[in-house]
């Protein structure tokens, strides 16, 4: 959202490669990054565990909301079963339970989302809703919704108690549990003045920037129909930033078809007529309408490498894909909050931190598990962080 500061919003994963950051809710201190980076305190929830082999069921939880539950909201959660087991699954139902006490301890609440056995401690609050499967073939999944209000959960609604509470999910069927599925939500009481809040960093990009000219039929079709159908579908939701390659707003010119590999065009010297791409240039439009007042962070034009230019001396190439990028910026009226490059996972050091800085990024998003104090940590902390370059004095460079 708008802001004069270069800083960047948490993120959640969609579509591609997301990145899923959520505010911290427990209290901790904050982590140590890569090479001269300090982690922000900020805490999501680690892999679900793995169940034991001759466990009849997996779960995978597909959604729990709200962000944070407020007194007469109502938590709701969707989890995915599936028959593990050689014999069909009857009566199938998920239960679930909670702790009222609060968790402000990471390594507790780890310990909590390693757990994997079903949870029998005390009734459940609430079960299944809707109609489950009357039987489940093995192999079979279903997905099982459960929801219990907030009075029903029994949190208390003193201001000072707000925070992380542990909420379990039990898959059952014919009355004996199965497996669980430990989680954690949120509860604000009334009165509580603390923030908590989630964005989702949507790549908004082209997997090859040159299909429109290079595969045109190709780009066609997946703009209708396929990735870049979704990828659009995708950008125009109000509840997503964008990580945007500005090749996207400026759509090639094409020479008309009927100009294109005709005899009449191989037998005249006449230059062909070009038009800008259909497609293209409807997905530019879509983007101008739809960018509105979300963040916008940038990356380099067509994905252009300007490390690589740069260490290749190929200053003329680097230069024109700055130009480019800026004069879209620039005609589509869109100040991007930051420069953002990424980093895969094998190259995520300081030497390549250095080299972002050097080509103008102001922000790298890099995997998660690099910001972990300990390798073998349960936890990974979302990537918030500042990096401190070594080599030029008093740049930073934000870390995601």
């Amino acid at each position: 959202m708008p802001s004069s500061q270069p800083a960047v919003r948490p993120v959640l994963a969609a579509l591609l490669a997301a990145l899923a950051i959520a505010s911290s809710v427990l209290v901790s201190g904050p982590a140590t990054a890569l090479p001269a980076a300090q982690a922000a305190p900020a805490e999501s929830p680690s892999a679900p565990p793995v169940p034991d082999d001759d466990a009849p069921v997996t779960m995978d939880l597909v959604s729990l909301s709200p962000t944070s539950l407020t007194p007469g909201g109502t938590l709701r959660a969707e989890v995915e079963v599936t028959n593990a087991s050689s014999a069909p699954l009857t009566d199938l139902d998920l239960e679930l339970r909670t702790r009222t006490s609060r968790v402000t301890d990471r390594e507790a609440l780890a310990s909590w989302q390693a757990e994997a056995g079903p949870d029998v401690e005390g009734p459940a609050l609430a079960t299944a809703s809707g109609t489950p499967p009357a039987s489940l073939a093995p192999g079979e999944s279903t997905t099982l919704v459960v929801e219990a209000t907030a009075e029903e959960l029994g949190y208390s609604e003193e201001t000072y108690y707000w925070g992380t509470r542990r909420v379990s999910l039990t898959a059952v069927a014919d009355d004996e549990p199965l497996a669980g599925l430990r989680t954690f939500a949120v509860w604000r009481p009334d009165g509580a003045e603390e923030t908590i809040t989630q964005s989702t960093l949507l790549p908004v990009s082209e997997a090859d920037a040159a299909s429109a000219v290079l595969a045109p039929e190709e780009h066609a079709a997946s703009a209708e129909q396929g990735r870049l159908a979704s990828l659009r579908a995708l950008a125009a939701r109000e509840d997503v930033d964008w990580w945007l390659d500005p090749a996207l707003m400026d759509p090639p010119t094409l020479p008309e078809p009927e100009a294109a590999g005709g005899e009449e065009a191989e037998g005249s010297s006449a230059a062909p007529t070009l038009r800008p791409d259909p497609a293209s240039t409807a997905i530019a439009d879509e983007l101008d309408t739809a960018v509105g007042e979300r963040t916008v962070l940038a990356t380099h034009y067509a994905g252009a490498d300007l490390v690589s230019l740069r260490e290749s001396g190929a200053m003329l190439l680097e230069g024109a894909a700055r130009d480019a990028a800026d004069g879209v910026w620039e005609a589509r009226g869109i100040s991007p909050r930051a420069q953002v490059l990424g980093v895969p996972g094998a190259e995520a050091d300081a030497e390549a931190l250095e080299d972002m800085i050097e080509v103008g990024a102001t922000a790298a998003v890099v995997p998660s598990s690099s910001l972990r104090p300990d390798p073998s940590a349960a936890v990974t902390p979302s990537s918030v962080g500042v990096y401190e370059s070594s080599r030029t004095e008093g740049a930073q460079l934000s870390v995601l």
